[in-house]
């Protein structure tokens, strides 16, 4: 292992330490999460938000470190992800990293809804021109970029050609190595608490929960999961017709249990794993149902390029 000055690694710790977050908008309160993300009704909303972070894990403490920080708000016509992409690039993150104790590199991008096919190119050539740029840093750490999203944007519109657009931008993503996730109730109540937000409207929160179980889904029935890695794995949803839909005493876990029959969830995961498979049902046909849709785990294994 090279030879590092320590105070070259005084001097990036304090420069990452003083990362600010950058960006059209300041943090987000909570009804931004309960309209834009929670709510189901927020995929018809014109406003898009985006969040980006990029983290670097230390070899030598197992410890995360932020080198970058974002917030943008537009509307979905304005280019979010063409003014995060610009900020990104003038931002010169990749300075930060340091030379020999980050073995790893995560860029988490939170979005409320999905990407676009403009949107989709556009962050495609940045992980591209990402990845040719650190391979001249001479960086051989993992790189691992994960979309989040928690909403649909296009995948259904009429137009044949539009909507084939959307799908083979979100496919060209996933061909990239780019993680693909869509946003269920209890991850989206997770990323309010990691944004260390406090939850002012308990029953706006309950309301909107049981809007996604109430969602009507197309016939349940076994999917295939696709992963980044290229394997598959098989997702059971079981008929649960009895549910618990009286939300007035709901705790804190109630919440973890509740958003297992997050209908709308599920509904949106099949349709990716159906978009991604090229098997895309334009009009499915329309039942109500009840079942269990994946839980969220934060330690879950990324893909690596």
């Amino acid at each position: 292992m090279m030879s590092v000055d320590p105070q070259e690694i005084l001097d990036r710790r304090k420069l990452v330490s003083e990362t600010d977050i950058t960006g059209n908008c300041r943090p987000w309160s909570d009804h931004v999460y309960y309209k834009l993300f929670l709510d189901p009704d927020g995929r018809n909303a014109t406003l898009m938000v985006l969040k980006c972070e990029i983290t670097y894990v230390d070899v030598f403490t197992d410890e995360e470190h932020s080198l970058y920080k974002c917030r943008f708000i537009g509307g979905k016509a304005d280019g979010v992800a063409q003014l995060f992409v610009f900020d990104l690039m003038k931002a010169k993150w990749e300075e930060k990293i340091p030379r020999s104790q980050a073995i790893e590199l995560n860029v988490d991008i939170v979005m409320s809804s999905s990407p676009i096919h403009q949107c989709s190119e556009t962050l495609l050539k940045l992980v591209q021109l990402e990845k040719t740029f650190l391979r001249h840093r001479n960086f051989d750490g993992q790189l691992n970029v994960t979309i989040r999203f928690a909403h649909s944007y296009g995948w259904d519109v009429k137009d044949d050609a539009i909507r084939e657009r959307v799908h083979d931008g979100l496919r060209n993503l996933f061909r990239e190595g780019v993680n693909l996730e869509v946003m269920s109730a209890d991850i989206i109540l997770d990323e309010i608490r990691v944004d260390e937000i406090l939850a002012t409207d308990d029953d706006l929160i309950k309301h909107y929960v049981s809007k996604r179980h109430a969602w009507t889904t197309p016939p349940l029935k076994a999917s295939t999961t696709r992963c980044t890695s290229g394997e598959s794995s098989t997702r059971h949803i079981t008929n649960r017709s009895n549910y618990d839909s009286d939300f007035s005493s709901a705790s804190e876990e109630d919440f973890e249990y509740l958003s297992e029959d997050d209908m709308y969830h599920v509904f949106l995961l099949d349709n990716l794993d159906q978009i991604l498979a090229n098997q895309y049902r334009s009009k499915p046909t329309v039942t109500r149902r009840a079942g269990r849709g994946r839980k969220h785990n934060p330690k879950r294994n990324k893909p690596v390029w």
